[in-house]
């Protein structure tokens, strides 16, 4: 990255996705940080310099902010027809179900979205909220690896303050977790 001109490597970092981007930038000294994010499109800018103000050994250094949350009382087929409207995450395993505040309610799994009825209220496909198992943006990084490991969960919403700002992808909690390079390579983690 830093062989290339500005525009061009911001060009790169906008394509890419913002946990992914900010996790290289992290590896760059302040000042080319500050150039490559004043050359980046704004919004993704934006999403890029919220992640790089989390400890990378923290559930905010993990987690991406790139996923779909939606109000509970959004039918099956209005989430449906706003999924197909919208840039996809990279990886989409569930929806997230927020109130006003944005305040995390539950959680609906993509396979259950698309076998449930049209005019089901997305609020009606969710388990005990209690049950919700999620991470604190301060949360230990490895803590919340271990978590999702044991509950064998594909994403984990990440809170702070009691909002959905994130979540952490397996494929990223997995990488925590492994020794050495050479085994996230064999598990094919390694990007």
């Amino acid at each position: 990255l830093g062989t290339l001109n500005v525009e061009d490597a911001a060009d790169i970092l906008e394509e890419m996705e913002p946990d992914e981007a900010a996790d290289l930038l992290s590896e760059l000294t302040v000042e080319q940080v500050e150039d490559l994010l004043q050359a980046m499109d704004a919004e993704d800018a934006a999403d890029v310099a919220e992640l790089l103000r989390y400890d990378e050994d923290t559930a905010g250094g993990l987690m991406s902010n790139d996923f779909i949350a939606l109000v509970p009382a959004t039918t099956v087929g209005e989430a449906l027809a706003q999924i197909r409207r919208e840039d996809l995450p990279e990886f989409i395993y569930y929806i997230y179900l927020v109130d006003a505040d944005e305040s995390l309610t539950g959680v609906v799994s993509l396979r259950t979205l698309l076998i449930s009825a049209d005019d089901t209220p997305l609020a009606n496909l969710v388990g005990d909220p209690a049950l919700l198992i999620t991470a604190q943006i301060d949360e230990a990084a490895n803590d919340v690896a271990e978590q999702m490991v044991r509950y064998n969960l594909l994403a984990m919403p990440v809170i702070e303050d009691g909002k959905l700002v994130g979540i952490i992808h397996a494929h990223d909690a997995l990488e925590r977790l492994l020794p050495d390079e050479a085994q996230r390579d064999m598990f094919g983690t390694n990007r």
